[in-house]
């Protein structure tokens, strides 16, 4: 599933196209009224939020997140739309397409509506966003803070790749419950979340280790690029990689360098 970097670098992509008028369809059919109510609109503004994309079309916002199989894509204007398709957007004045396919939400969304999905999010560490509420919802919680920084309701736009690594790089095991992270702990972790998810959204990947002299960030592998997700050994200390399921994902964690306790 992409996490909230991909979702604010595909929104930085589209802005440019804020302004410009849509010829939208639904090749596939399953959005087709959503379609027909912004045909022909001009696309006012593009915003992402945690792994929420909205599309501004005056009265509505078309409400995106890809889930685990979305994709969105740009496509030739001319070529032929493929059925699959469950969104595609013409931007003519741009002499530019795009497809969006397999989602797990498309949908129009009214201006409460839109209320109603943001106050549910927890703060996003791209937006500025202030993280006390994060924290009060951690310190004060009984479950255990791998847990908790998947809940976009707590932390918007975090996965389990991230999740891994900031919790590594500020040695906090994800097995500890929330409570017990000291002040100190919660702001390592999220200066490091916006730290790592920014340059993730410059670079179109998570990349957490450093390279090394002499050594281009753009030549490190993606699947090499990581401390301990997916990883055999611990690329700080050597010691083994612990993995386990932990809110419905597989927790990575390397207890020399994460104690438990």
């Amino acid at each position: 599933m992409p996490e909230g970097h991909a979702l604010h670098r595909l929104a930085r992509t589209l802005r440019p196209l804020t302004g410009c008028q849509v010829r939208a369809t639904s090749p596939q059919g399953r959005f087709a009224d959503g379609a027909r109510a912004i045909d022909a609109r001009r696309l006012e503004s593009v915003e992402a939020f945690g792994k929420h994309l909205l599309l501004g079309f005056g009265e509505a916002d078309v409400h995106i997140h890809l889930g685990l199989a979305g994709s969105m894509f740009e496509d030739d204007p001319a070529a032929s739309p493929r059925p699959g398709v469950r969104l595609r957007m013409v931007f003519d004045e741009a002499a530019v397409a795009w497809n969006l396919v397999a989602p797990s939400r498309c949908e129009l969304l009214s201006a409460a509506d839109r209320e109603a999905l943001l106050s549910r999010l927890g703060p996003d560490p791209l937006r500025g966003d202030d993280p006390t509420r994060a924290f009060l919802r951690i310190s004060g919680s009984g479950r255990a803070i791998g847990e908790l920084l998947l809940d976009q309701n707590v932390i918007a736009g975090v996965g389990n790749v991230l999740r891994a690594e900031v919790l590594h790089r500020c040695g906090v095991h994800p097995a500890r419950p929330g409570l017990s992270i000291r002040r100190a702990e919660l702001s390592c972790l999220w200066e490091t979340l916006v730290r790592v998810m920014d340059r993730a959204t410059a670079e179109g990947r998570i990349i957490t280790v450093d390279a090394a002299a002499g050594v281009a960030r753009d030549s490190i592998d993606e699947s090499e690029g990581r401390y301990i997700y997916k990883q055999e050994r611990c690329r700080v200390c050597g010691a083994e990689v612990r993995s386990w399921p932990l809110g419905a994902r597989q927790a990575y964690a390397c207890e020399l360098c994460q104690p438990v306790a």
